[in-house]
């Protein structure tokens, strides 16, 4: 049979009774306050002293410089990825700039190639100009002479059959013959008076 008793004194002074009935008779057992689970006992204080001592000497002589060589291979091997990386960059800006001073040089020779060629095929163009132009000149001299003498003996052709019919129309009108060298003569005048118009 279990028996709590509660004091008058709070309740940190509580007691637990046990009783215990049987054959022999009654056993009474008492206990004290239990202890408190957050406050530590001294010889655990000791303990988690000495622990933390021994955690923290074997950090600081053992587990910290190996993990501080360890920090700085690390940082030396990043550093040296570094520079190689700048000077793997600063070389290949140097290539990019030799590429682009080719490049620049090609252009200006391509430029003044194309130049020369322009001038060269200008030169080639005004001379064959020149000769078609000749030719056209000339053709057109022969043309022109040519026409003229068709006009000339057109104009002689029509002179000579305006001369006959003005003769003609002259000796119908009069009913006389007529002196053809000077009907000729006039029927010339006026096919030249017509055609000056």
């Amino acid at each position: 049979m279990l028996v709590v008793v509660s004091q008058a004194g709070g309740p940190a002074e509580v007691r637990v009774v046990l009783q215990q009935e049987g054959e022999g008779g009654t056993a009474t057992t008492t206990e004290e306050e239990p202890p408190n689970p957050i406050l530590p006992v001294g010889k655990e204080i000791i303990w988690s002293f000495a622990t933390f001592m021994l955690l923290f000497l074997i950090m600081r002589y053992f587990l910290y410089p190996r993990l501080k060589k360890g920090m700085d291979a690390r940082y030396a091997h990043i550093r040296g990825q570094l520079e190689e990386a700048e000077s793997v960059r600063a070389s290949a800006e140097a290539e990019v700039a030799r590429y682009q001073a080719a490049l620049a040089e090609v252009r200006a020779q391509a430029s003044s190639r194309i130049d020369v060629a322009r001038q060269q095929l200008d030169g080639e163009r005004q001379q064959r100009l020149g000769e078609v132009n000749a030719g056209i000149g000339e053709e057109k001299a022969r043309v022109a002479e040519s026409v003229d003498a068709a006009r000339q003996s057109a104009m002689g052709q029509v002179e000579q059959a305006v001369g006959a019919v003005a003769t003609s129309l002259a000796e119908r009108a009069l009913g006389a013959p007529v002196d053809e060298a000077a009907a000729r003569e006039a029927a010339a005048e006026a096919v030249r008076a017509g055609a000056a118009r």
